[in-house]
């Protein structure tokens, strides 16, 4: 962005601005926070592929990140006049407030709910991508009593991934759903999930994480308590960041296309700029199960396997 778009710190009504809108982490606040781990990789990557989109075009990106509350709502409803669309992850905004906002500007909905019909939404399969994962842990493995780390209850990725979860270990002869810990999508949240099981007088099998942050979180505290991955417990995450290669063990997860996430919402977003009579459109991208050591198979060493 230049000086010249900005006067006295506010924006001010010019064209060809898109803003993309998301949550820093959905974290409570706390008097001191790890920005690399508290922050969402997930934001990072969606970031970067809209800024290679809009690079070719005469659009800019201007970043909001805050809190979903009223204060937020009336500071997107503010900018909503003065940039040309808007790209929002994970719904931070109400679906009430979004379809609003869609009637006076052009939205793109980044991992929101597969079921909107109003909105255009870009996400991954969770469903698929979960499913597969259990299949491999009940089957391949046999682990039999299952713990899911579910992400906030007012994203729909984390609603997707826990109802997935839950359908598919329901579907699994002799299984159970050990628990299911509620956390936010940052590692803080996982390694509080991990400090509930361990204060318990047994560990389930496995546990599957809605994200790998999270899973992070979890393996990590597990080794402070001296709970070895995966003899102990497996454990498993969601999405494929670069981290969860290097963790050791390396996480066994379910590879979403982060960049082409924000790659097709942004392609999205700027085809309604020019034609706002487009009909809403729905873009589920596909997921893959990487398979690596914490969940007790014995990949290539220095790999992945991507099955």
């Amino acid at each position: 962005m230049t000086p010249s778009r900005f006067r006295g710190g506010a924006a001010v009504p010019i064209p060809q601005v898109i803003r993309f809108i998301a949550a820093p982490s959905r974290v409570v606040a706390r008097p001191e926070i790890d920005i690399e781990r508290e922050s969402l990789l997930f934001v990072d990557q969606i970031v970067h592929a809209a800024e290679a989109v809009l690079r070719d075009t005469e659009y800019s990106l201007l970043l909001t990140f805050g809190s979903a509350g009223q204060a937020f709502e009336q500071r997107v409803r503010a900018l909503s006049g003065k940039v040309d669309g808007l790209l929002v992850a994970e719904e931070i905004l109400a679906l009430a407030d979004l379809l609003r906002l869609a009637g006076r500007i052009p939205v793109t909905v980044i991992a929101g709910r597969r079921e909107e019909t109003g909105l255009d939404v870009v996400l991954a399969d969770n469903t698929s991508g979960i499913t597969a994962l259990v299949s491999h842990l009940t089957r391949r493995h046999r682990y039999r009593r299952l713990c899911f780390v579910t992400g906030p209850q007012d994203a729909p990725d984390a609603r997707e991934r826990q109802a997935a979860f839950e359908n598919a270990v329901l579907a699994s002869p002799d299984c159970v759903i050990d628990q299911v810990l509620h956390g936010d999508f940052s590692e803080a949240s996982g390694a509080e999930a991990a400090r509930v099981l361990l204060a318990r007088r047994s560990l389930p099998q496995a546990v599957v994480c809605a994200n790998d942050q999270m899973a992070i979180g979890v393996l990590r505290e597990f080794q402070r308590a001296r709970v070895a991955v995966p003899a102990d417990v497996a454990l498993t995450g969601f999405d494929d960041v670069y981290p969860s290669r290097l963790t050791a063990p390396s996480l066994t997860t379910v590879s979403q296309p982060l960049r082409e996430l924000g790659v097709r919402a942004t392609r999205r977003l700027l085809a309604r700029i020019e034609d706002r009579a487009l009909p809403p459109e729905t873009d589920v991208l596909p997921t893959r199960m990487v398979i690596r050591a914490s969940c007790g198979c014995s990949p290539p060493a220095g790999a992945g396997t991507d099955r």
